[in-house]
């Protein structure tokens, strides 16, 4: 005599089955923002997550980076390397020592752990890990290279006759003229100065430079990152000159015109203003997305009926498959239909009893 399955059970195990099929173990590397999520989203660059199950990953420690997607060990936050230095958690790259100052050591968690150049040396580009040398002709000394505008090049001299000169005869640092005649040596104005030694007029400050708001200026100050200008000489006489980057835009290099201010790239954006590293460009959160580049505001949020899982989402949110829905905005799952209940449509915001 035939026997029959028990519906009940075989209700149950058709259930057992669906959840096996549908609901996903999120592994190492891996997280589910919301229960019941139907896949996993891997942690972005800067984060991890070394246990199965997750509802979210682990920001790597300042002094730390990470560029990779679906980390799964602390390990994979890397010390940042010499001249670079890292003062947020989470971040995908470190930030680079400012032209004029370097960095000896690992894991330097501030921008004040790079250091300036001793007398007679300089650092001309970001992330130095050492100075140079001033060559024959060239001289740096302290009380040029005070921190908040470090060398990034030597000073002309005339009388600089040594490798690595700390001094220069004639009219000091932000003087003109010539010390052994009846004029003497004279100021330089605003927007203008003088590397020292017997010289006949003042040097316009360059673009991408700016005065200190003072005469006598031995060396012109740099416009800070995120910022530029194309202004020189008397019109150039202080920080306010220097123009920030639009919001949707970063620089991280000496600003002498604006297209030094970069866009954010596909599936980020930035609200700030002035950026000076591309880490101020966040990524679009899972449930948003940016096709284009520069973006100034918060990325597009998916519609009803839609749905982003990933992070830095470029392309435009995916229509919810038959069998599932989804009623909010933003959304980076779509949930499926309960027994009893179906949807054979696409992109819907309920299911049908």
């Amino acid at each position: 005599m035939g026997q029959f399955l028990d519906p009940d059970f075989f209700l149950f195990s058709l259930l057992l089955l669906l959840s096996f099929l549908f609901f996903s173990v999120c592994t190492a590397g891996q997280f589910q923002a919301s229960k019941g999520q139907t896949g996993c989203n891997n942690c972005p660059p800067g984060q991890y997550a070394n246990q199965d199950e997750q509802s979210g990953c682990i920001q790597c420690e300042i002094g730390t980076a990470n560029p990779n997607t679906k980390s799964s060990s602390a390990t994979d936050c890397v010390a940042c390397a010499n001249g670079r230095y890292m003062n947020e958690k989470g971040k995908s790259s470190c930030k680079a020592c400012t032209s004029g100052l370097y960095g000896d050591e690992i894991t330097m968690t501030a921008q004040v752990s790079c250091k300036s150049c001793d007398e007679g040396k300089y650092a001309s580009a970001p992330g130095a890990v050492s100075c140079t040398d001033c060559a024959i002709g060239f001289y740096s000394n302290m009380k040029l290279n005070y921190r908040e505008n470090p060398r990034t090049e030597c000073l002309p001299c005339a009388s600089a006759d040594t490798v690595r000169a700390t001094s220069c005869a004639g009219c000091e640092a932000g003087m003109f003229g010539r010390s052994d005649d009846s004029a003497g040596c004279n100021d330089c104005e605003i927007g203008f100065y003088a590397p020292g030694g017997d010289i006949t007029s003042c040097k316009s400050c360059p673009s991408g430079y700016h005065g200190s708001g003072a005469k006598k200026q031995a060396q012109c100050v740099a416009c800070a990152f995120g910022t530029w200008s194309s202004l020189m000489g008397a019109a150039a006489t202080d920080a306010s000159t220097c123009t920030p980057c639009m919001a949707g835009k970063y620089s991280q290099v000496l600003g002498r015109d604006a297209s030094t201010c970069l866009d954010c790239d596909k599936g980020r954006y930035s609200t700030e203003v002035g950026a000076g590293h591309p880490s101020l460009c966040k990524d679009c959160r899972p449930g948003r997305f940016s096709g284009g580049i520069g973006r100034s505001t918060d990325c597009t949020p998916c519609d009803v009926g839609k749905y982003s899982s990933g992070i830095k989402a470029e392309v435009p949110c995916v229509s919810c498959p038959q069998g599932y829905s989804q009623a909010n905005l933003s959304q980076s799952i779509c949930n499926m239909c309960l027994p009893g209940q179906s949807q054979i449509a696409t992109g819907s915001t309920n299911c049908k009893e």
